[in-house]
């Protein structure tokens, strides 16, 4: 990047190139200027990550419980560029009798992220406004004469710890802002999420080669956020006139479960295997809340709250639920092989969907693949070259119910 004389140099250069006058009278008095860059960067970000697992068990249970932590510092803005995050999982088997046998696997994982707030992209953000900011801006305005100009007068100019003001280019403009001073209006905003997800299961073995397994799985999630933007005049074109403090809520419930019974049987040279199966599931299970309070009289986020009960007509709040998507399926598999030679494997399915209008709720996929292993007959030639071969062919339906929810019948 140009400091701030290579650029004082160039401006001139192409101010008088198109006829004119000078700009910066004596490029050199501006030395090296700011670099924004440095400003925001942090070389010695910090990332730390910790497991800590215990495991242990018998021949009838056997259990692997663990923990994790893991805090790391963002490279661009520290101060609003976090992420943190806490796990516990807990996975288990226990065998209740010769033939049956339960076992879960839970989780729970809470996460806090501090973002930017905005992308960095041409449209700002502080990563992109350091690099497009000129270099003559001082970051921070000392000159007491200065300050008491215009703009730093300004309701909402944003200062640092000593009480003096941000300074603002005169020559880029529009979404171009100080990024210390964006940083000030960032400062203590959050996003949080609190993750339980798990799977129990039963399996019995009543007589050898039947089994039965019985898993219902879910997942909840309870996630937000929380804003808190104060008054601010960061440049002429992004003014924020009233302050504002947003917290949103949502929950989120999905859950399946599937029963499968399988039968496996040798006899001579002949391997037969059949599945039988159901399951049922659901997803977005959704509800969301959303409450603004605006002109909250406090000028940063830890003094922020909803007990500020500020007019009706100073309030903004929004909510919504989600469209539940829900599958009912019906399959069964068969797998047969002769001597490991002549393979036959059929499918078929019977899948339903929500998604789907009232006469056409259901579909049925069948498929089937015939293989030969021709690598074990007597007449394959014994080589180095190929040690194995299988020819193998097949042929089915398949289908899918991605198409959104409430689309009308005739666009499908």
């Amino acid at each position: 990047m140009l400091n701030a004389t290579q650029y004082a140099t160039l401006r001139n250069e192409s101010s008088v190139a198109a006829g004119g006058a000078v700009v910066y009278p004596n490029p050199a008095s501006y030395g090296q200027g700011t670099d924004w860059q440095a400003l925001i960067f942090n070389n010695s970000a910090r990332r730390q990550n910790h497991e800590l697992s215990i495991s242990g068990g018998n021949d009838k249970s056997t259990f692997y419980l663990s923990f994790g932590y893991l805090d790391q510092e963002g490279i661009v803005a520290t101060d609003i560029s976090r992420y943190t995050r806490i796990n516990v999982r807990l996975n288990s088997t226990h065998k209740l009798s010769k033939w049956i046998t339960v076992g879960q696997n839970l989780g729970y994982a809470h996460d806090k992220s501090i973002g930017l707030g905005n992308t960095n992209s041409e449209f700002g953000g502080p990563l992109s406004s350091a690099i497009n900011l000129d270099p003559i801006t001082q970051a921070v305005i000392t000159d007491p004469s200065v300050a008491a100009g215009s703009p730093y007068q300004n309701i909402g100019i944003r200062r640092d710890a000593n009480g003096n003001p941000y300074g603002i280019s005169s020559a880029v403009g529009q979404e171009m802002v100080n990024p210390l001073a964006y940083i000030q209006t960032r400062l203590g905003n959050y996003g949080w999420s609190d993750n339980f997800i798990g799977n129990a299961f039963v399996e019995a073995q009543p007589m050898k080669g039947l089994k039965f397994r019985s898993t219902l799985g879910s997942k909840m999630a309870f996630y937000g956020s929380e804003n808190f933007s104060p008054l601010s005049w960061l440049n002429s074109s992004n003014i924020t006139s009233k302050t504002s403090f947003n917290r949103s809520n949502n929950t989120r419930f999905d859950w399946n479960i599937e029963n499968t019974l399988s039968y496996t049987k040798d006899f001579n040279k002949h391997n037969v295997s059949l599945l039988l199966g159901q399951g049922a599931y659901l997803e977005n299970r959704t509800y969301s809340t959303s409450v603004t309070f605006y002109n909250v009289p406090v000028d940063n986020f830890n003094d922020a709250s909803l007990n500020y009960k500020v007019p009706a007509d100073q309030r903004a709040s929004d909510g919504s639920e989600g469209a539940e998507h829900t599958v009912a399926s019906l399959f069964a598999r068969l797998n047969y092989n002769f001597d490991e030679k002549y393979l036959v494997q059929g499918l078929v399915r019977r899948d339903g969907s929500s998604r789907f209008g009232a006469n056409h709720k259901y579909g049925v996929f069948p498929s089937v693949s015939l293989g030969w292993v021709a690598s074990r007959e007597d007449f394959f030639p014994t080589n180095t070259v190929v040690n194995f071969l299988k020819l193998r062919g097949g042929y089915g339906i398949v289908g899918n119910d991605a198409i959104g929810d409430f689309i009308p019948v005739n666009s499908w």
